[in-house]
């Protein structure tokens, strides 16, 4: 990436950029650590899970700068949520006791998959459908679904563009709860140079009763 805005001293309008310009991330072709393919079935993963406050978002595409049409998964609401619009000591309180009982519930389609957000109450929230074709979408070495999401952001004056890949792995253990094991690369400037930090998270998720 060029640094125009790093070298100010050597052009002649760096006044103008100064005040101007904000750092810009380019993305560059990159290597997906977890191999997968398109062309095979996943192990199946039907069933209905606690939520815990993190499983629906999981299981979508939140990348960001990304169309509609270049995401894996797309998201619609039919409900508020009962925290929405609460005092913030309220809602941190509400939304506990929200994610405490929320059920996801996947199911398999002829297009991919399906997620529903359920609330305890029994009132479907959300509902998330993941696209099969997507090429971000697609089965590893052992048949496990695998999810790629990639987001870049360009900064702000004052503040570096960033970029991030992330890849699950999401699986059903033999005790019937739900395995998410994610593995997340960013990126702070420039692509051209190893992430500024690599993280790896597994998460377990209980199986609900029907």
């Amino acid at each position: 990436m060029r640094e125009q805005c790093f070298r100010l001293f050597a052009l002649p309008f760096c006044v103008f950029i100064l005040f101007g310009c904000a750092p810009v991330i380019r993305e560059i072709d990159f290597t997906w650590k977890i191999a997968f393919s398109n062309e095979k079935m996943c192990n199946p993963i039907n069933w209905r899970y606690l939520d815990e406050g993190m499983l629906f978002e999981k299981l979508r595409d939140s990348s960001a700068r990304r169309a509609a049409a270049q995401k894996f998964s797309a998201t619609e609401g039919f409900h508020s949520f009962p925290y929405s619009g609460l005092p913030a000591a309220a809602l941190v309180e509400k939304r506990r006791e929200f994610n405490r009982s929320a059920i996801v519930e996947i199911k398999k389609t002829p297009e991919g998959w399906e997620a529903f957000l359920h609330g305890g109450n029994g009132i479907l929230y959300a509902r998330t459908a993941i696209r099969a074709s997507s090429e971000y979408v697609g089965c590893d070495s052992n048949n496990n679904l695998t999810l790629r999401e990639f987001s870049i952001t360009s900064g702000s004056e004052g503040t570096r563009g960033t970029a991030r890949a992330t890849e699950r792995i999401i699986s059903r253990l033999d005790d019937g709860s739900l395995a998410v094991n994610e593995i997340g690369r960013y990126w702070a400037r420039t692509m051209n140079s190893p992430p500024k930090r690599e993280a790896m998270e597994k998460l377990r998720f209980r199986s609900a009763s029907r």
